[in-house]
């Protein structure tokens, strides 16, 4: 018998390794992450973050600290340029100003961060988020079979070994479809995929395991009600209005409780409001969160 067993091992617990622990985390599920160093990084490797690694930082609420830990060693609107020497001429400027032309492209900005002040940030949130960081251990061995991995890690302190069965069960979800037959429906078939894509995929990032995920699409005098929603906790009524905001974001301390939130949503009341419709968030019986959309039928001739 093994003596831990954990959804996932990581090994390694630098940069990659503490943001995989992370996000696994932010998602709900544990991690070990194995690394053979005493701590975090000591050197200012990498620097450079961009738009994308960015918004995930801003997504597991971190953003601002980021930033402020940032100003402690580079200037905001900093560039790159190539000299001679620190006292030398200038031969080439590759990047004049770090953020220059980016607006609207992100709720956030490129940042430079060294890797030694990024990596205690983020391992701080790892923890927080229920991951273990085991530091000065290494993994020297792995047996992998159909049902997971066990691995032998040494503390390179003590020399002891002990075993660790990384065994990760997937969500388990559960998906409805419920469509009347041979109903037909008028609409851009390219904006209603994206528009489906991104109520799908949010609700099944943020369903609980062993979840259900529900999909229904009717026709009353009304119109069109398309619905999509699962059994997770509700959006907040404050926030019911405000998630299809652009670049909105609720609080980490929600997504920590891994609360619904709102992915692409913006982007798909656009989408709606083209065909002349209305989209919103409500609870359904035992569905927490559906994202309920709206069309009205086209006026006869």
């Amino acid at each position: 018998m093994p003596d831990e067993e954990i959804p996932v091992l990581i090994i390694g617990g630098s940069l990659v390794g503490l943001t995989t622990a992370m996000l696994l985390g932010h998602h709900g599920v544990r991690s070990l992450s194995v690394e053979r160093h005493a701590g975090t990084a000591i050197h200012p490797r990498a620097g450079h973050f961009q738009l994308r690694t960015m918004e995930t930082i801003r997504q597991m609420g971190l953003e601002d600290r980021v930033r402020t830990k940032s100003l402690e060693t580079y200037s905001a609107t900093g560039g790159i340029i190539a000299v001679e020497s620190l006292a030398g001429r200038e031969l080439a400027t590759y990047v004049k100003e770090l953020n220059e032309g980016v607006e609207g492209f992100s709720p956030t900005v490129r940042v430079f961060i060294n890797q030694d002040a990024l990596e205690p940030i983020l391992r701080e949130r790892a923890i927080e988020l229920g991951a273990t960081v085991r530091n000065r251990a290494e993994v020297v061995a792995i047996e992998q079979d159909d049902d997971g991995a066990t691995a032998t890690i040494r503390d390179l302190d003590s020399g002891a070994e002990s075993s660790v069965r990384a065994h990760y069960e997937g969500r388990q979800l559960r998906f409805e479809l419920s469509c009347e037959p041979d109903l037909t429906v008028h609409l851009d078939p390219d904006l209603f995929w994206r528009v489906f894509e991104n109520l799908l995929d949010n609700a099944a990032r943020f369903a609980p395991r062993r979840g259900r995920c529900a999909v229904s699409v009717r026709r009353d005098e009304a119109g069109l009600e398309i619905a999509v929603g699962n059994d997770g906790p509700p959006v907040p009524a404050p926030e019911r209005e405000r998630i299809f905001g652009r670049f909105y974001q609720v609080e980490a301390r929600r997504a920590a409780a891994r609360a619904n939130r709102g992915l692409g949503l913006y982007f798909c009341k656009l989408a709606v409001e083209a065909h002349g419709g209305s989209i919103g968030v409500e609870e359904r019986g035992d569905l927490g969160t559906v994202f309920v959309i709206r069309i009205p039928e086209p006026a006869g001739p």
